[in-house]
């Protein structure tokens, strides 16, 4: 039902920078509402100036009543901020906002300046309305980076569904911005989608940011195709089974049926996998419609298509064999091998949705006196000098380099480091990245939906850029002779301290966290000091990207201990499978070791001189013993067991001998044992003869 009448309440103004150097600044506020096209206007606002300090907020409270006319297409409502200074006044920036008509819903606004020195808080309230239903739902739309926003009205804003790229829990952001109409309506329960390590599959977390190229006909097809699901969606009750599933691009396909699809009726998840022609990662894109090709999109879904990339690992347990440095007793880490096997398997649950696996080495080369294989690509070392207990981190930090390999990812398991009780991990050496730049990447909907997002009723997304973290500090020529193979230059490392393992029974980030600034990726939505910003620039805490993007918290390079910190975005995975320490498949297995030389078996004497040679030859001949080729020969029924074999070279003998030199070939049919039939024995019997 349209309104008639409504009531603007301009409410409160929050004051986000004061542009005053000195003290609070002086503020005024002039708000106008025109109506269009008449351009009848009339002005809110009153002479009072407000002391305004940054952080705080300014009690407006102004009112107009208006009665919605039949030829008004559009109220305009704009609220201008101003400085008063003694030499001349600074622009606060306003905020317009148009109301298109009908209106059919209240709105409470919070707009920011296109100054963002302020923003203002703005209810609209219907006093009276028709008795007619508009058959619309409308909503309030932001123009990014102005303060310029529309109503709209269309009919799909009835139902509201979202794919969120790998979101680990609910959250209260507006990511992507929800119609106001929309957002009235009872959204699906919002489910924490985080996995820990019972987690079943590769593919336990959803909406992976790159769909694997896999074939749908391999027996573990369900637990590594990309699960795309929607992850929420009003009304409550909408009927999931009217959604269409369409594979936009060819590189794209759903497991559906026992068939590959690139539609699908229903369901609030579908199984994908990728499809490409060349080794380089392309662009996917998935779209969700409502019952049929014609209708309005509802949802889309972006994300890389790539081959299954592998990091090669190295895992090493340090220990101290004494029992005290500088009078402290020493304590040793308590991993097992078993722990680190777990440790990995949770990371690589992670690290699927990069298209990337952590495997363990092949080569068991072990690069130190006092390094011992446990298992594969795990090794221990158990020092006299200590490397593990309360040691200094520093980028001198030694255990990170013992026992260590180029072209892996080297492991260091030790107990503590001296000042940081709290500390988990920390990646050490990072000497096989990239410099440090920026790169880019555009398209819709944006990455960790960067606002504008591209998705409606957002503005058309921009590029968005991220930092890449470069290498670490070379590590002084000194040290060359700890690293494990001596090539300290190209070393990738990271330490791992005693308190990681407690979370490894329900789910570990810090190794995955940990191997991302390896290969290229900064902290994301924090900086230094903590709170201040972003390291990648993607998405703050604070400064211009705040709340402009997917939760930061939620985000695997996340800083702190959030087990649920998990997701990684297009960007992110753009720059680690670029990363010189990936290789295109697992290590090689080593070589098996030769057999064993074969045990020569007994040959009998030539010219069999005593009985027991005779029986080795009649258990031969007859093949009471194995071993001879040309074998079977009938020896008559003498002998204890009625076989012939009696340790008598009768007639019989000879003439089983006579048949083997006769099948053997190249012998004298004779009859006889001697030596060239001795070695046509031992030939066939052992291979080669004596």
């Amino acid at each position: 039902m349209a309104a008639t009448r409504i009531r603007i309440h301009f409410q409160s103004v929050d004051v986000v920078r004061d542009q005053d150097l000195i003290g609070p600044g002086e503020w005024f506020f002039n708000a106008t509402i025109r109506r269009l096209p008449a351009d009848d206007s009339v002005t809110v606002s009153t002479d009072t100036r407000y002391e305004a300090r940054e952080g705080e907020t300014i009690e407006m409270n102004w009112s107009h009543e208006l009665e919605i006319e039949t030829a008004d297409q559009n109220i305009e409502i704009r609220l201008q901020g101003t400085d008063e200074d003694l030499i001349y006044d600074d622009d606060l920036g306003s905020i317009l906002v148009r109301l298109n008509m009908p209106v059919v819903h209240d709105y409470d606004l919070r707009l920011q300046s296109t100054e963002e020195c302020f923003v203002g808080r703005i209810r609209v309230e219907i006093l009276a309305r028709t008795s007619d239903s508009t058959g619309t739902v409308t909503t309030i739309r932001e123009h990014f980076d102005s303060s310029d926003y529309t109503t709209l009205h269309d009919e799909m804003l009835s139902k509201m569904v979202h794919i969120c790229p790998v979101i680990p829990v609910p959250w209260t952001h507006g990511i992507p911005p929800i119609p106001s109409g929309t957002q009235a309506l009872s959204a699906s329960p919002q489910v924490n989608l985080s996995i820990n390590a019972a987690s079943a599959g590769l593919n336990a977390l959803v909406n992976p940011s790159l769909i694997p190229v896999i074939e749908p006909t391999d027996s573990d097809f369900a637990e590594r195709c990309a699960r795309i699901r929607v992850t929420q969606y009003r009304p409550a009750d909408l009927d999931l089974s009217q959604l269409i599933w369409k594979a936009v691009t060819s590189n794209v396909r759903f497991w559906h049926g026992g068939a590959s699809q690139s539609e699908v009726r229903g369901g609030q998840e579908v199984n994908a996998y990728g499809i490409l022609t060349g080794d380089d990662d392309e662009e996917c894109t998935i779209e969700v419609r409502w019952n049929s090709e014609g209708e309005p999109l509802l949802a889309s879904y972006r994300a890389w298509i790539g081959n299954i990339k592998y990091i090669w690992c190295r895992a090493n347990i340090i220990k101290c064999s004494s029992a005290t440095v500088g009078g402290v007793p020493i304590q040793n880490p308590t991993y097992t091998a078993a722990d680190i096997v777990s440790h990995l398997e949770f990371s690589n649950k992670i690290l699927w949705q990069s298209g990337i696996q952590v495997v363990f080495d092949t080569d068991e080369t072990t690069h130190h006196d006092d390094a011992t294989l446990l298992q594969r690509g795990i090794f221990e070392i158990n020092s006299a000098t200590n490397y593990t207990f309360n040691v200094t981190k520093d980028r001198r930090i030694v255990a990170p380099l013992l026992n260590s390999r180029d072209n892996v990812f080297n492991l260091a398991y030790l107990h503590s480091c001296r000042g940081k009780p709290n500390l988990l991990g920390s990646a050490t050496d990072r000497r096989l990245s990239e410099d440090e730049d920026t790169v880019s990447l555009s398209g819709t909907p944006s990455t960790s939906w960067i606002r504008p997002t591209g998705m409606w009723p957002d503005d058309a997304s921009q590029t968005v850029e991220m930092t890449r973290m470069g290498p670490s500090t070379a590590r002084d020529a000194d040290q060359t002779d700890l690293c494990g193979d001596g090539a300290i230059d190209r070393i990738c490392a990271c330490l791992l301290t005693e308190n990681c393992k407690a979370n490894i029974a329900n789910g570990e980030v810090t190794l995955p966290h940990e191997l991302g600034h390896v290969i290229g990726l900064h902290h994301r939505g924090c900086g230094t000091p903590i709170g201040t910003g972003s390291r990648d620039g993607v998405n703050h805490m604070a400064g211009p990207r705040n709340g402009h993007g997917h939760p930061w918290r939620e985000n695997l390079m996340s800083y702190g201990t959030d087990r649920e910190a998990q997701d990684m975005d297009m960007l992110q995975i753009m720059v680690i499978r670029g990363h010189a320490l990936l290789h295109d498949a697992p290590p090689a297995e080593p070589a098996p070791p030769p057999p064993p030389p074969p045990v020569r078996q007994e040959i009998p004497a030539e010219w069999t001189p005593t009985e027991a040679d005779v029986i080795l030859m009649q258990e031969y001949l007859c093949n009471k013993r194995p071993g001879l080729i040309h074998t079977g020969y009938d020896l008559g029924n003498y002998g204890p067991d009625g076989d012939g074999v009696d340790g008598d070279y009768g007639s019989m003998t000879r003439a089983a001998v006579r048949s083997f030199q006769r099948d053997h070939g190249g012998l004298q049919v004779d009859g006889t044992y001697g030596p060239n039939t001795r070695n046509a024995f031992d030939e066939e019997i052992n291979g080669s003869s004596a």
